[in-house]
C-alpha cells in the first residue's frame, strides 16, 4: 500500500483504534474488501460479521486470502449459491451495527448496459435497502452507506429506495452525497454514496459531513506515488494500429498543450481506444487516472517531460506503457498483493474496476461511526439493542423527512468542510 495512502487510512481509522474491533458490519457485494483492508491499515483487527458477493471470481479470492493466513474471514459467504443475497432470508439477518454496501453499478454506469431499473442486477439495490430497513427496526443499526455509479441520480427508481427509508426508518437522518474520487486520491470517478445515521447519534440537525483528505495526511497524494518504478515501456509497433493513431492524437494534444504552457503534469493517462477528437472520444486526465474500468483497454501512462524533450524515443521515457495489475489495486486504496489471489489477470481487473475505493469510504463512514461513539450509541462492549418503543421515540415530531436533496461537493467544498469541522475526540 502507498505510504501517504496507509498514513491516511490510518488517521481516519482513530475511531476504530478507540473501540478496539471492527464494528459488526453487513457487508452485501462485499467485493475485495475495502472494510478488512482499512481496519489492517488502522492497526484493528477485522472480522467478517455478515459478508456476501455473487461473483465466483471473488470466492477463490478470499479462498486464496484465507489459504496465506488472512484470517477473520469465517463470516464472508460468496460464489453464485451461498453470496447470492437474494436467497438470505430477512429472519436470517444478524444484528448489525452497520451496514456498508457497493451494489452493481453497471445496470447505470455510462460504460454498463445502461437498461436501469429493467437490467436484473438492479434487484441488488433494492434488496440491499430492505437490508437497511430491517437491520434498523431490529435496534442495532446506528449507521449505513451505500455506493453506486453517480448516473444512478437520473433514475427515479433509486430516488423511490431512498424515499423508502426515509418513510419507513423516520429514526434515521438520510442524505444523498455525489463526490468524484478526485477529491481524495489522483483517480477521476465520480461516485454517489447515500448515507445514514440514527438519530440518537447526531450532533445538531445534520449529518456529519465527510472528512477531507487534508484532515488524514499530512501528504498530498500524488499519482507517481502510486506508480511502481523499473516496470518495461511499451512499444508503438505493438499496439493496434487504432491505438497508434490514437495515442499519436493524444501525444500531439499534450505537445501543445505544453507549447501553450496549459499543461505542468509529470504524467498524462489516457484511454486508447477512444478518439480524443470525436465528440464522445476519451479526456485526458493531467497527473491523475480516468475512471477504472472491470474491462476494455488498460489505460496508458505518458511521461510529460520526457515526451517534451524527445517526442520520438519512448524506450527512454519514465512512463511509456500501460497501468498495471497491482497499481490499478494501490489506487483504489487496497495493496499490491491482493492481485496474486486472482487466478486471471481479468478476474483481477474486473475486481480492482468493482472495487470501492477504500480511502473514499474511510471518509465518508469515519465520521459516523465517530458520532455514534461520541454520542455514547457505539461502544468497545457494542450497541445497546433498541426496542420498537425506544426506535419510535427517535422520530422527529415532524415525522419523516422530505427526499433529501442530492449534495455535490467539489474538492473545494470538500477541503473547506474539513477546515470548519469540530474535530471529535474519541
Amino acid at each position: 500500500m502507498v505510504l501517504g495512502c496507509q498514513e491516511a487510512l490510518h488517521r481516519a481509522g482513530r475511531v476504530l483504534r478507540y473501540l478496539g474491533r471492527t464494528p459488526l458490519v453487513a457487508e452485501p457485494c462485499c467485493g475485495i474488501g475495502g472494510l478488512r483492508s482499512w481496519a489492517a491499515a488502522s492497526g484493528v483487527p477485522y472480522h467478517a460479521c455478515f459478508a456476501h458477493d455473487f461473483d465466483s471470481e471473488i470466492e477463490e479470492f478470499y479462498v486464496s486470502l484465507q489459504k496465506s493466513g488472512v484470517e477473520g474471514l469465517g463470516g464472508v459467504a460468496c460464489g453464485p449459491v451461498l453470496g447470492d443475497i437474494s436467497l438470505v432470508s430477512s429472519e436470517d439477518l444478524p444484528q448489525c451495527e452497520a451496514l456498508v454496501s457497493g451494489p452493481p453499478c453497471q445496470p447505470y454506469a455510462p460504460n454498463g448496459r445502461g437498461e436501469g431499473f429493467k437490467d436484473p442486477r438492479s434487484e441488488i439495490f433494492e434488496i440491499v435497502v430492505k437490508w437497511v430497513i430491517h437491520m434498523a427496526w431490529a435496534g442495532s443499526l446506528v449507521c449505513f452507506l451505500l455506493e453506486n455509479s453517480v448516473a444512478i441520480a437520473s433514475h427515479d427508481f433509486f430516488w423511490k429506495l431512498v424515499d423508502q427509508i426515509c418513510l419507513s426508518c423516520p429514526f434515521f437522518l438520510v442524505e444523498v452525497v455525489e463526490q468524484d474520487l478526485k477529491c481524495v486520491l489522483p483517480h477521476s470517478r465520480p461516485r454517489l454514496w447515500l448515507r445514514g445515521l440514527r438519530r440518537d447519534c447526531l450532533v445538531g440537525s445534520c449529518l456529519p459531513p465527510p472528512k477531507s483528505v487534508s484532515e488524514v495526511s499530512r501528504l498530498q497524494l500524488k499519482l507517481s506515488d502510486f506508480l511502481q518504478p523499473g516496470l518495461p515501456n511499451v512499444s508503438p509497433q505493438s499496439l493496434t494500429q487504432t491505438m497508434q493513431a490514437n495515442l499519436a492524437l493524444y501525444k500531439a494534444l499534450a505537445l501543445d498543450a505544453m507549447a501553450k504552457g496549459e499543461a505542468t503534469a509529470e504524467v498524462m493517462a489516457v484511454e486508447l481506444d477512444r478518439n480524443p477528437l470525436r465528440q464522445y472520444g476519451g479526456a485526458v486526465c493531467w497527473d491523475s487516472i480516468p475512471s477504472l474500468r472491470c474491462g476494455g483497454p488498460k489505460i496508458f501512462l505518458v511521461s510529460l517531460p520526457d515526451l517534451s524533450a524527445n517526442p520520438s524515443c519512448w524506450e527512454k521515457q519514465k512512463y511509456h506503457r500501460f497501468l498495471s495489475i497491482d497499481e490499478r489495486f494501490l489506487l483504489q486504496g487496497h495493496g499490491a498483493e491482493l492481485s496474486e489471489h486472482f487466478r486471471t489477470q481479468s478476474a483481477a481487473m474486473a475486481a480492482s474496476g468493482n472495487a470501492f475505493n477504500v480511502l473514499q469510504v474511510a471518509l465518508m463512514l469515519s465520521p459516523l461511526l465517530e458520532a455514534a461513539t461520541t454520542a455514547g450509541v457505539l461502544t468497545k462492549e457494542g450497541v445497546e439493542k433498541l426496542s420498537t418503543t425506544q426506535l419510535a421515540q427517535l422520530i422527529p415530531s415532524g415525522g419523516p423527512q422530505e427526499r433529501p436533496k442530492l449534495q455535490r461537493l467539489s474538492p473545494q467544498e470538500t477541503a473547506t468542510q474539513g477546515q470548519k469541522r469540530k474535530r471529535v475526540r474519541c
